[in-house]
């Protein structure tokens, strides 16, 4: 019965800390759409989640507004960056897929 508990909490534990990082790494994908998903799986060259500037150069229309795109100034290109370029960027007709 001890086993059990220790075990159970063990898990809880461990289960909250993988879903801390994955929540604060910006790695959640449900703000993408399944057309989104797939050009950032494409462009992620090295499959870190974020698209680095070398990366961007792969589409030019994401690489001349790479500065912009990244607004928190770290040199990536997180998922819920890019989910907000797509967005942005099929209003004005921006970006081709």
């Amino acid at each position: 019965m001890k086993l059990n508990v220790f075990t159970t909490i063990t898990g809880l534990v461990l289960g909250g800390i993988a879903m801390t990082a994955v929540a604060g790494s910006g790695m959640d994908s449900s703000n993408l759409t399944k057309e989104q998903q797939q050009l950032l799986t494409k462009l992620d060259a090295n499959h870190d989640g974020v698209i680095s500037q070398e990366e961007a150069k792969a589409n030019p229309a994401l690489a001349a507004r790479f500065s912009e795109i990244d607004a928190n100034s770290d040199g990536r290109i997180e998922q819920a960056e890019f989910a907000r370029f797509e967005v942005s960027s099929d209003d004005s007709g921006g970006m081709d897929k």
